[in-house]
């Protein structure tokens, strides 16, 4: 978390609130450095943000130079933030119950752009597993060039899913989680992607019909789409908010990621959770049995 929906939220939100704004300062941290063949404080310093693109779970923000990249990938808990007034929004005079979230959003601050208009674009990460990158156009191709296909791009269809799962004998929620299979999808929504398409998460890749592989092509733009559209799912534990520090949607349509205990919305039988890989995998027993 964030996935490609949280992510694609960010870009659009980069691309309305912080196109052609000129940097004039940035801030980086020690915990986290700005790694890359790039000086980043020297090469975008008064230049302007021009372009924000997506690509799985980066995001590439591009200078008016052309050749100057932001690459940013937010790992289980990352975040950007804009701000008007130069000042987190969160930084107020708060509730005294809201005081840790404050000290914590201060704290895992890793890069701030200040712009000529006093705003400003903050990354933040309490658990520093995202990445933080200044390089050239060349290198940005290097990173794509080790990913899969975007789940949202027309590369992935369903002869190429038909390639990829004929060898795997890994589960199929296993071969969906690996970036270098299908880039931008993660825990939330392969979930959903697979309770939708009535397919058991522990099902072998390799023994998935054409039916199946073309009703998970089918509700991966399905389910990707409806969540972009509304900006992405916060959980309960508060970990995403968009660009402004507005919450997510999404989760008030998930039918099946977190619903442990609970009837299924279709057969009424209870939401199971187990281990996969080392992951938490929510699905119904009964109309996932294959």
């Amino acid at each position: 978390m964030p996935e490609l929906p949280e992510v694609e939220t960010f870009r659009s939100q980069v691309d309305l609130e912080v196109y052609n704004k000129q940097v004039c300062e940035i801030k980086t941290s020690k915990l986290m450095p700005v790694l890359g063949s790039i000086n980043l404080t020297k090469s975008a310093a008064g230049k302007k943000l021009t372009k924000a693109l997506r690509f799985g779970k980066y995001l590439f923000i591009q200078f008016e130079d052309e050749t100057t990249n932001l690459v940013l990938h937010f790992g289980m808990s990352g975040s950007l933030k804009f701000n008007f007034n130069g000042q987190d929004q969160l930084d107020q005079t708060p509730d005294k119950d809201q005081i840790p979230q404050i000290r914590s959003v201060r704290k895992h601050t890793h890069l701030t752009l200040l712009f000529a208009d006093n705003s400003t674009l903050s990354y933040i990460n309490p658990r520093r597993f995202g990445l933080i990158m200044a390089c050239t156009n060349s290198e940005v191709d290097g990173i794509i060039s080790k990913l899969g296909p975007d789940a949202l791009s027309e590369d992935l269809n369903v002869k190429y899913l038909q390639g990829m799962f004929k060898n795997r004998t890994a589960p199929i929620k296993t071969v969906l989680l690996d970036q270098k299979v299908i880039a931008g999808l993660g825990n939330i929504y392969v979930t959903e992607i697979l309770y939708s398409s009535h397919i058991s998460p522990f099902n072998p890749a390799h023994l998935l019909t054409d039916i199946q592989i073309k009703l998970i092509l089918k509700n991966i733009r399905k389910i990707l789409n409806s969540a972009i559209e509304n900006r992405g799912s916060t959980l309960t534990d508060k970990g995403y908010s968009d660009l402004l520090s507005k919450n997510g949607d999404f989760q008030k349509f998930h039918n099946c990621y977190g619903r442990q205990g609970l009837p299924c919305k279709i057969c009424k039988t209870n939401i199971a959770k187990a281990l996969i890989a080392n992951r938490g995998t929510y699905y119904c027993p009964r109309c996932q049995k294959y």
